[in-house]
């Protein structure tokens, strides 16, 4: 890839900010086309937001461990997964083939998937960003994620919107893809090793006892 790894580690960022406001603005259409209330709805985007309170802390510590390209491949494939479960919800649910209580089982699983999956993203791009940029770049490390999630949250409902012209199933297709997408994009970014603490730094952080 000829793009800078910055971009490309930003680029994930954006899905976040992508896949949320792209669902909030198909909210109406989801209403109108299937069985389930808005209050369902509601509660279902809600399900999978509230999730990020247990899971951010959770995937930030196992970034700082183990590296933070296995956390964003894994939020990639949780986003991806949680997207294509809804599409195909939906898809079956539109030629009836699915119930309304199949229905919102399937879109509950798939945003308790996303939820503690796709939380992750976030810090461990942070994470990946700093860890390749030392020194005054940290600043500009940061602001590019920071600049990633904010263009996911512009876009994502002017391409749900464009996408709903088409089908009630499109945005989540078109998610889906944008999901691939920035796991190839993930392609020959370097991953630092974590610095673990030394032995010495350890010890020295031990509460000591009376001299």
């Amino acid at each position: 890839m000829r793009f800078p790894p910055l971009w490309r580690i930003s680029a994930c960022a954006a899905l976040l900010g992508l896949g949320q406001n792209g669902l909030l603005v198909a909210l109406p259409v989801l209403v109108e086309r299937f069985g389930l209330p808005l209050s369902q709805w509601a509660g279902l985007i809600l399900l999978g937001s509230m999730l990020f309170l247990l899971g951010s802390p959770f995937w930030g510590r196992i970034a700082d461990r183990h590296g933070a390209r296995g956390v964003v491949i894994q939020a990639l494939l949780g986003y991806v997964t949680s997207f294509a479960l809804i599409g195909f919800a939906l898809w079956t649910a539109a030629h009836g083939w699915l119930g309304d209580g199949a229905l919102l089982a399937l879109v509950a699983a798939a945003r308790v998937l996303y939820g503690l999956t796709v939380s992750g993203m976030v810090p461990a791009c942070q994470q990946w960003s700093l860890a390749l940029h030392d020194g005054e770049e940290r600043v500009k490390a940061l602001a590019a994620i920071s600049a990633g999630l904010s263009s996911g949250r512009l876009l994502g409902p002017l391409i749900a919107a464009a996408s709903l012209s088409l089908s009630a199933h499109a945005p989540f297709v078109v998610m889906l893809l944008c999901g691939m997408l920035a796991l190839l994009l993930l392609r020959g970014i370097p991953a630092p090793t974590p610095q673990l603490p030394s032995a010495a730094s350890r010890a020295a952080r031990l509460p000591r006892g009376p001299p």
